[in-house]
Parts: C-alpha cells; structure tokens; sequence
C-alpha cells in the first residue's frame, strides 16, 4: 500500500496545522513546486497558514501522477490546475538512418515503427513508451530540411551542427488538459504538409543552441498508453530529465520548461540528457556515450 502523508482538515485558521509526516507549503508562485517523498497536499486557496517542514524539489510530472485524487484533507489537489504540460516526446540527432538505435535494442528496447515525414526532409526510428516517446532523428531530404516551408524550424542547421555548437536535442510536449490548445510560451505555429488539418505545432522561439521547443497542442497521453507494447527490459515511464548545455538556458521557452519541472537543466561542456525512468526504482544507470548523448537511469 501507498505510504501517504495526510494533511488533516484546519478547523481552526488561527493555528498552525498539524503535520503527521510530511507536508508542502502553498506556492509561492506558479514557477515554484516543492514536495517531499510521500504524498503532497497543495493547499487550496483558504486562508490556511502554510505548512513550513523541510522538503526537497520534485519534477511537477511525478506530483501530478500521485495528486489525481482528492486527498484525505478533504481539500481538492490543486496540482493539476498548475501543470499546463508535459513531455510528450523528445528527438535525438543520430547519423543518417540511426544505426544508434541497435545499442537502444541491445540495452532492451522494443523499436517502435520508423516514420518519415515527407516535405519536411526528416526521418526517425521511434521507442515507446507508457507516457512518452523517445525518437532518433535524421535529416533523409537536405533540399526538402532546407526549403522555405522548413527553414525556420531550424532542423537542417540542427542536425548539420549537431557535432559542432548546435544542441541535437528537442524537446516536445502536450497539453495535460485538452482545453488548453494555447501554448505555454511564445511560439510560431508550423503546419508541415504531413501534418493533417487543423492540426498544428507550436515551435518556440529559441536558438539552435538550446534544444528546440515544441508543443503539440493535440497529443494526449493515452495516445502514447495506445502505442506502448512493453520493453523486454521492463522499463514503462520517462519520470524526470536532466540536460546538460553548454550554454545557458536563456529562451522564453526553456525558462517555461524548467520552471514546469519537466526538466532540470546544468552547465557542461558538452550537451547531454540524462532520462530517469520510473523513478530511479533500480538506482541503475547506463551511459551510452560517444554513440548517443544520452545516460538512462533506471
């Protein structure tokens, strides 16, 4: 069974309310979440003194999953209200045809179907996951990469430079909310033609240096649960990122994104993205370095 902290109703506002475990002060801002290990109470708006006991930061991805449900206080868990998105997927830049993808398969990945995208002059091989997608990606078409429809995304210099100063990241994310169709950040709406209407993403405005933003304001989660067939090494859910950049996070975008908990960013002379899977259960971590910059930790 689930080992929860319980916030017990205030019946009196004028006193401290008592804390059996642990517990979580209200926000200070939208950009702030905190949490401790057990289960977390973001008090709503009630006059309520906060509570003030130690605690540790947690990505807003994972407190979402444990704040579905009203709460043994009797107050509603607020969490969901301000978490606007999460990871939908991330890309990779791999060499032409993605011949990293067998050490993914060694590791004991299950590949998932490859795809192209036709006007746009990119191709992937996919790995899927309960909550999310990892996605290897390579330009097959340099004319279509670089034509006047695709340019400004960026991709061609992206995965041109993706040994030299560009990050050969991106990082995609979807709604938690279907009503929210707006993005989170300032952003320019892209139709590639492979795309059918009305469908749109979202790219923010970032330099190829960062990672590139993406929100796709029409994925759901359980298009993800549809596609995701199980792994022979038993991993299920992407719970938390760390990126490595050698420069710093500057970007509307990218403040957006780690102010949300869907990532947490550090400066190193080299870009890398480390992925946490189900929580760092099995304390494990596998580096795949020089060929993919990437350390799973399972």
């Amino acid at each position: 069974m689930q080992n929860l902290a319980f916030c017990p109703p205030n019946r009196n506002p004028g006193k401290s309310l008592p804390v059996w475990r642990l517990a979580l002060p209200r926000l200070n801002s939208d950009a702030e979440q905190l949490s401790t290990n057990g289960h977390v109470c973001p008090l709503a708006d009630n006059g309520s003194e906060r509570h003030t006991d130690a605690r540790i930061r947690e990505p807003r991805s994972s407190i979402r999953r444990r704040c579905g449900l009203d709460l043994p206080c009797g107050r509603p868990c607020n969490t969901l209200g301000r978490m606007p998105m999460e990871l939908d997927h991330l890309f990779v830049c791999s060499v032409e045809g993605a011949p990293e993808a067998e050490e993914l398969v060694r590791f004991g990945l299950r590949e998932g179907t490859s795809n192209q995208h036709p006007g746009q002059g990119t191709a992937n091989r996919r790995f899927d996951f309960a909550n999310a997608m990892i996605e290897l990606f390579w330009v097959s078409d340099s004319q279509e990469a670089q034509s006047e429809g695709t340019r400004r995304t960026l991709l061609w210099d992206r995965w041109s430079g993706r040994e030299d100063q560009a990050s050969p990241f991106g990082i995609c994310l979807r709604p938690v909310d279907s009503s929210q169709t707006e993005p989170p950040f300032p952003a320019w709406e892209y139709r590639p033609v492979y795309l059918p209407d009305p469908q749109v993403m979202h790219i923010g405005e970032a330099p190829v240096e960062e990672p590139m933003w993406v929100y796709l304001s029409f994925m759901r989660r359980a298009d993800r649960e549809r596609r995701f067939l199980g792994h022979p090494i038993g991993i299920r859910e992407i719970t938390g990122l760390t990126l490595t950049s050698p420069v710093p996070l500057l970007s509307a975008a990218s403040r957006r994104v780690v102010e949300e908990g869907i990532l947490s960013a550090q400066k190193g002379a080299k870009p890398l993205l480390e992925i946490e899977f189900d929580g760092n259960q099995r304390k494990e971590t596998v580096d795949f370095r020089p060929r993919l910059p990437l350390v799973f930790r399972l």
